[in-house]
């Protein structure tokens, strides 16, 4: 068994509005309400340099886990899943109209809640 270290980095939102914090490669999408935080983790060899690569944009950010997959959590701990305070207005080209009779998928075809 390899021996991992656990890396976390925290995204706060300092903006006055709501932002999409974005985990790749998995495209798990995250919510915060202003003045929010959310801590990614992952696991890595040690002595590991650059565990996570954040990218900024206008409406989120996206944290790259650079070695294996990461996950979501608040500060206390709590692990959280895909859609985490997801507004009932993203994405509306994966939401199905009401006479659809397919579920909700995401772009790698995980059901939406």
């Amino acid at each position: 068994m390899e021996l991992t270290v656990r890396f976390k980095v925290e995204i706060e939102n300092r903006s006055d509005r709501r932002m999409e914090l974005m985990l790749e490669p998995e495209g798990s999408d995250f919510w915060m309400e202003p003045g929010d935080a959310l801590v990614v983790n992952s696991e890595a060899p040690p002595g590991t340099e650059i565990p996570f690569v954040v990218q900024m944009t206008d409406d989120g950010a996206s944290v790259w886990s650079n070695y294996g997959p990461g996950w979501v959590s608040t500060r206390a701990g709590e692990d959280l899943d895909t859609g985490h305070n997801r507004p009932d207005n993203a994405y509306p080209e994966l939401k199905r109209s009401a006479t659809d009779a397919e579920p909700r998928k995401d772009w790698l075809g995980r059901l939406l809640p």
